[in-house]
């Protein structure tokens, strides 16, 4: 009997059961993104409180990163998803028709970051809307319309063991989240209503279905990393419980709750060599681990070719292919290129393909 009530505390704490679609993260580095998502062994750009605070155990000096707009759009680029999107019938009955199956993506960020050796803080503006017909016979919309702010503060110590180099870490995040999630009929009576009477903007639409506001949250992060020098290379492990037991989020505003921040385990390794003109580092991945997914899902596998003032980057990101490249620019650097990830509830089902485009204006280092 005691070993039954462990498994299923077990179970309680660990596993969500939610038969979830696209991952909610709070951010991604657009490096990462291009690398398959592989990053929780690595960490080591302004994104580091947003996968593994350990990283901080070998951050050397100073680093400031203070204008860095992101966004990621869908890729209209792709064929297909431009002549849907410029073929959409007049007739409200043929828009499902027209857009089921093509997934629209809007994310707009910020994430001013300071790193000072073995602390860091990020503050983080964050925007995201998604868009999703999944039946053309009775279409129902998929919404994931959210905007968050806040900051997360995080720091690290390091420490020798078995041969290599090891950290702990720990971030503490305050937000509030702003917005909706949901499924909705595309042609019931509250969408619909607000079409006929003319209000089809934005904000009417946004009210109708639900829009709300939380009060300040607060959440925590743990972080773990490995690293151990082979040959002249480095071995690095990594392993995060990202918003441990949940960031959960407390509506003041609006008719819907809000959808928490689900906590999210990741566990990492990556092996980089580095030489004089060229550097590489491969990246592997399984996250969420804690998530009811299909195996291949959490699977992600990264590539970083570095020559002089460019990066390369290649990855597998649940099962589909991700490329571009990052260029130093004066003070900054300009990351841009493509990936793919899964937004439907099984592997292999919907692609949402999606252009990104980071330009970080103002990059300072001291000490490295």
């Amino acid at each position: 009997m005691k070993i039954k009530k462990v498994i299923f505390i077990f179970s309680f704490l660990f596993l969500n059961s939610l038969a979830a679609e696209e991952i909610r993260y709070l951010a991604r580095s657009p490096k990462a993104l291009l690398m398959g998502d592989a990053f929780t062994a690595i960490a080591d750009d302004e994104y580091t409180l947003f996968y593994n605070p350990a990283a901080l155990g070998f951050n050397k000096g100073i680093k400031l990163s203070l204008i860095n707009p992101d966004s990621h759009t869908s890729n209209l680029l792709n064929p297909g998803t431009m002549t849907k999107l410029t073929t959409i019938s007049s007739d409200p009955t043929k828009v499902a028709e027209s857009l089921a199956g093509v997934p629209i993506d809007l994310h707009l960020s910020i994430v001013p970051t300071v790193k000072m050796r073995n602390f860091a803080i990020s503050f983080f503006l964050n925007h995201r809307s998604h868009f999703n017909i999944k039946n053309a016979v009775h279409p129902v919309w998929g919404i994931d319309f959210i905007y968050d702010r806040g900051m997360v503060f995080g720091g690290a110590v390091d420490f020798k063991i078995a041969g290599g180099q090891s950290a702990l870490g720990m971030s503490i995040k305050s937000m509030n989240r702003r917005g909706f999630s949901g499924n909705f009929d595309l042609f019931g009576p509250t969408i619909l209503n607000k079409l006929n009477q003319g209000k089809a903007d934005i904000n009417a639409i946004r009210q109708s279905l639900g829009d709300a506001t939380s009060r300040t949250t607060y959440g925590l992060d743990l972080g773990w990393m490995y690293k151990r020098k082979v040959s002249g290379s480095t071995l690095s492990l990594g392993l995060s419980v990202m918003d441990l037991f949940d960031t959960q989020f407390k509506r003041i505003e609006g008719s819907r709750d809000l959808p928490n921040q689900e906590m999210l385990i990741n566990f990492g390794a990556a092996w980089t060599s580095e030489s004089t003109w060229l550097d590489y580092t491969i990246s592997l991945d399984a996250h969420p681990i804690n998530e009811t997914l299909d195996f291949a899902r959490r699977m992600h596998v990264g590539l970083n070719v570095a020559v002089p003032f460019v990066d390369v980057l290649f990855g597998w990101n649940g099962g589909y292919l991700s490329y571009g490249a990052s260029v130093n620019v004066l003070l900054g650097k300009l990351t841009a290129g493509f990936y793919g990830t899964e937004v439907g509830s099984s592997f292999g089902q919907l692609e949402a393909s999606r252009l990104i485009v980071y330009w970080s204006l103002l990059d300072v280092e001291f000490g490295y």
